[in-house]
């Protein structure tokens, strides 16, 4: 069924190339306007929390390198903020498994988070903007998990771990922890993804149609 819904909305994609392109360009002004924003602080600050320029672009890079079939401006601007910082980091290339695993396991971490809020629409009556929702705690995960609050940290670290997509992966690299400690990244999203659809099932028994 993946492929199949896969495949139907590619298509639906190619219907009209020229929207297909206008969506991608809107895409990347969009994030190049964030960067030139992040550009903008850190000419005025050195580092925010102890994070410098390049380890916040690292962790805003990673975050946007996932697999989304309507997202392609996404893909590659993540792509090339992320080559970028790898660059002026001086990261070595032994490291690349670990930026892989990270990318890999935020899509189920992503799709799990949607899957989740998703379920909550068979409790209630009036539409939910549940996309958008996703995509404001996405927009959370770009930056480094410390410059919040601590309830902040501790909800998107054990609710919703989008902290095992880009900050904690980066945190390995940096040394500040165990770089063994990636096989928890994997684990955690492939955990939440499975207890997202299990939520999921169990919600869709409160389901009822229109018409009854």
């Amino acid at each position: 069924m993946y492929i199949f819904f896969f495949v139907l909305n590619y298509k639906e994609l190619e219907v009209d190339s020229l929207d297909f392109l206008f969506g991608i360009a809107a895409k990347l002004l969009s994030y190049a306007a964030e960067i030139l924003s992040l550009l903008f602080i850190f000419e005025l600050v050195p580092e925010i929390n102890g994070w410098d320029k390049y380890q916040v672009f690292f962790v805003y890079g990673l975050n946007l390198v996932g697999f989304d079939d309507d997202s392609f401006g996404e893909f590659a601007t993540g792509i090339v903020i992320l080559i970028y910082s790898w660059v002026k980091l001086k990261i070595s290339p032994w490291y690349l498994p670990v930026a892989l695993i990270a990318a890999v396991s935020g899509c189920f971490i992503y799709a799990g988070i949607s899957i989740l809020l998703s379920s909550f629409s068979f409790f209630t009556v009036g539409n939910a903007d549940v996309a958008n929702f996703t995509m404001q705690i996405k927009d959370i995960a770009k930056y480094p998990m410390t410059i919040y609050p601590k309830v902040l940290q501790f909800v998107f670290t054990f609710i919703f771990p989008v902290a095992f997509v880009a900050f904690l992966p980066m945190r390995m690299i940096m040394g500040d922890i165990g770089v063994f400690l990636i096989m928890l990244v994997p684990l955690v999203s492939g955990a939440f993804y499975w207890f997202s659809k299990k939520i999921w099932m169990l919600s869709l028994r409160h389901y009822g149609s229109s018409g009854s």
